[in-house]
């Protein structure tokens, strides 16, 4: 998918007939970037990229941000191999980004290259960062880029999916859904709010308790207010915890214990709590077991147990819940994603808990392969082959008859014959294998085709439609804009210049495509005639003075005018210099191809001319 630009800057005509590519860039200086070296390094996994071009994920699927609250956010980014200008389509060597403006107060931004600059189609990373605090709403990125297409061009970006949205908001606030109907003239869509006024975290592990000896104890702090994401350091008298800096660690209580928590919040605000067990009754160990593996791709069954005691009673508990009729010393797990762990009662004397274990059942990812066209392949080609999965964090491995070609990303180039397969692996490492594509390679080269029907290369948009013929050989089919089956409409078709396209395949499977071009003209309530000799543009290229020599002149009804190549009228001075001689002033105009049109009673002529510098 190429890049589109809609600029000024660039200015991409085809001298048709002549085969000359003329191409004319400017280079504009942007406002200075909020950028910033962000508080701490980010990682930037780009594996699970999409192959499409563009920021990642899309702008209604990204967190918002919170007032008052230290944020790091990633987006992924693809660099676009091309872009296309009107219809000529461009390679993009680079592409650096050199500003993002519009983020909210006290919000940066970084990339993980360097030079902020990446290669054509590699994938990176934007990491926003920073302590937000501003008014609360929608915000309307202003992204500026230089691309290197041979030269350098900086542009913003729209419409080729650079422009991005991102949310402010006060923390707790309901999330308000993404309007992606903004444009540049509203770059902030007001929520209401602005920075709240935070309250210092609160931690809370619990009233004391007592506990059978040996008994299993998984933390759960509670914390409230702060500022998230919080930092937990925990330090025990007794039983050593073995884990002081998780959220919930668990500990086995063999001796009457203390243990403390201090719960630091992204602010530097702390908060401390501590709670203690007394340990009783006779000791055992509690803890639970199962039988391999913890992690599933597909369906499963495992089983949870712990030694069998008859002085205890048991309870199963699944995700918190107790698991109705499971009483005995085993469980039995099928399918079934979840934490699991068992509540032991001595009667009369003390109750305990044992570890948690977390069963992950994940579902396969399933994986078909989808060919770019024609599964033949003629001498000299290629077929491109495109795994088609979906899910986030995918990993590629192609096979040819059975053989790993060591290919690791989504699209194969296939250049010989044979049965293609293609593996994909989701992030929980589950895999599927697609069903086999069958490549036949062809001995022949693609066949030679010629069409070149247009003489007259600039036609009104509202002339006749033209029925398309003189392709060579017969037995294949048009395409374009304003093309339908061998007819072409100019009103359907794009002012500026239109690729029409001739395509054939032989009896082999081996096709190519030709084109021929028209250049369609608005002119709206006139009738154009097109007389090759009756107009003389001179000098062409011209720099200052262009000279227009044409008998229709001396008629007292003759008009000269000029337009851009959008069509819109530009305002010009003109001087006679002679009965059919006129001398255009085009010297302030901007570089770049015009089109000059001479209106007289009955028709009118157009033709092309360039600016040069």
């Amino acid at each position: 998918m190429p890049l589109f630009i809609s600029l000024s800057l660039i200015f991409e005509r085809i001298v048709k007939k002549s085969g000359l590519i003329l191409f004319i860039v400017c280079v504009f200086h942007g406002l200075s970037a909020q950028y910033c070296v962000p508080r701490d390094s980010f990682i930037c996994i780009t594996t699970g990229v999409p192959d499409s071009p563009g920021l990642y994920p899309r702008v209604d699927s990204f967190p918002s941000f919170y007032n008052n609250f230290l944020s790091s956010a990633t987006l992924h980014f693809r660099n676009f191999d091309t872009i296309l200008f009107g219809t000529e389509v461009l390679t993009v060597y680079s592409l650096k980004w050199d500003t993002i403006e519009n983020l909210p107060p006290g919000l940066c931004w970084t990339t993980s290259k360097a030079n902020n600059t990446f290669a054509q189609g590699e994938a990176g990373c934007i990491n926003f960062s920073g302590l937000a605090c501003g008014p609360t709403g929608q915000y309307k990125l202003s992204t500026l880029v230089t691309l290197d297409i041979g030269v350098p061009v900086e542009t913003n970006g729209d419409p080729g999916g650079l422009g991005y949205l991102l949310r402010l908001q006060n923390y707790g606030t309901p999330d308000i859904p993404v309007d992606t109907t903004q444009t540049d003239s509203m770059p902030f869509i007001p929520y209401g709010g602005i920075c709240q006024t935070l309250t210092p975290p609160v931690v809370s592990l619990g009233a004391n308790q007592t506990v059978c000896a040996g008994s299993i104890v998984t933390f759960n702090p509670v914390v409230t207010g702060g500022q998230p994401p919080y930092n937990y350091i925990w330090q025990s008298i007794g039983s050593t915890i073995i884990c002081s800096t998780c959220a919930q660690p668990s500990v086995a209580l063999d001796q009457n214990s203390e243990y403390i928590l201090k719960v630091t919040d992204a602010s530097g605000g702390f908060a401390y709590d501590s709670v203690f067990y007394t340990i009783t009754g006779t000791p055992y160990n509690f803890q639970i077991t199962a039988t391999e593996p913890y992690v599933f791709c597909g369906g499963g069954t495992v089983t949870v147990s712990t030694n069998p005691n008859d002085s205890v009673s048991f309870q199963w508990y699944g995700n918190g819940n107790s698991l109705a009729g499971e009483t005995g010393h085993t469980l039995t797990v099928t399918d079934s994603t979840g934490s699991y762990y068992l509540d032991y009662t001595e009667s009369g004397v003390c109750q305990a808990t044992s570890n948690i274990i977390n069963l992950l059942f994940y579902d396969t990812t399933a994986v078909s392969i989808l060919s770019g066209s024609s599964d033949t392949i003629c001498a000299g080609a290629a077929v491109t082959l495109s795994a088609n999965a979906a899910g986030e964090g995918l990993s590629y491995g192609w096979l040819l008859n059975d053989s790993n070609l060591n290919y690791s990303v989504s699209s194969l180039s296939a250049t010989g014959g044979g049965y293609y397969q293609v593996i994909v692996t989701n992030a929980e490492g589950c895999t599927d294998t697609s069903t086999g594509v069958l490549v036949v390679a062809s001995p022949n080269l693609p066949p030679v085709l010629t069409y070149q029907q247009f003489i007259d290369d600039t036609i009104c948009n509202n002339a006749a439609v033209i029925t398309l013929s003189g392709a060579q050989p017969p037995g294949g089919y048009y395409s374009g804009t304003g093309v339908s089956d061998t007819t072409f409409n100019p009103l359907s078709a794009n002012a500026g210049l239109n690729f029409i396209y001739y395509n054939y395949t032989d009896s082999t499977g081996c096709g190519n495509s030709v084109f021929d071009t028209i250049d369609i003209l608005l002119c709206t309530g006139f009738k154009e005639i097109l007389l090759a000799d009756e107009m003389v543009l001179y000098p062409n290229p011209a720099t200052d003075q262009l000279t227009v020599e044409s008998g229709i002149l001396i008629q007292p009804e003759a008009k000269i005018s000029v337009f851009d190549i959008t069509g819109k009228r530009l305002s010009v001075s003109y001087r006679h210099v002679g009965g059919n001689r006129i001398s255009v002033e085009i010297g302030p105009l901007a570089v770049g191809c015009y089109l000059i049109q001479l209106s007289f009673k009955g028709g009118q002529l157009c033709r092309r001319f360039v600016k040069m510098e």
